[in-house]
């Protein structure tokens, strides 16, 4: 699920497919340029559909899911950056701040950290609805006991649920590990 993307379908022109890819990634998209900008701003949102307009006017130019989320990231950063540069070239300190962000590292950590995002947001939606049920509030900070209370369950039988969907995200997340080690 590195990207689930029909990719000859967006190079054909599919309008339907981008509509799609801009559901399912505009949020995480987004969620990354507030990495950069520390703000859920207009901002934020002009520069992720900017890159999207970017990426359909070139969109030939893919032949893979990967080539277009390396397009995405590295696009998004580098338009934050400069709205960051534009907008605080006074302040010596938001230069720096600016400077520290546009490092690799700084974007191998915020890719890795959407990636496993949505990775773990996908998996748990594809969860059977009661383990996704008990995992959202296990997640939300509910104890077996109130789970189990709220839902009318044994706390054995939340438990149960539990493991099965730690056990299912774990073998729904091996290719992140793939992911990761390509990143680091």
């Amino acid at each position: 699920m590195i990207l689930d993307l029909q990719i000859e379908r967006l190079r054909a022109g599919d309008e339907a497919e981008l509509e799609r890819f801009f559901r399912l990634y505009y949020p995480h998209f987004l969620s990354f340029t507030r990495t950069y900008l520390g703000e859920d701003s207009e901002v934020c949102r002009d520069i992720v559909q900017e890159v999207f307009i970017a990426y359909w006017q070139r969109r030939a130019d893919f032949t893979d899911a990967v080539s277009v989320k390396v397009f995405f990231y590295r696009s998004l950063r580098n338009r934050c950056l400069n709205e960051l540069r534009s907008r605080r070239s006074h302040n010596d300190a938001d230069v720096k701040e600016a400077e520290r962000l546009s490092s690799m590292t700084t974007l191998e950590e915020s890719v890795i950290r959407e990636e496993v995002a949505v990775a773990v947001r996908t998996g748990i939606d594809k969860l059977p609805p009661q383990s996704r049920k008990i995992l959202t509030m296990a997640l939300g900070g509910k104890s077996n006991p109130e789970i189990a209370e709220a839902l009318g369950l044994s706390v054995n039988t939340v438990k149960t649920h539990k493991l099965t969907a730690y056990r299912l995200l774990r073998e729904r997340l091996r290719e992140m590990h793939a992911l990761i080690a390509i990143l680091i």
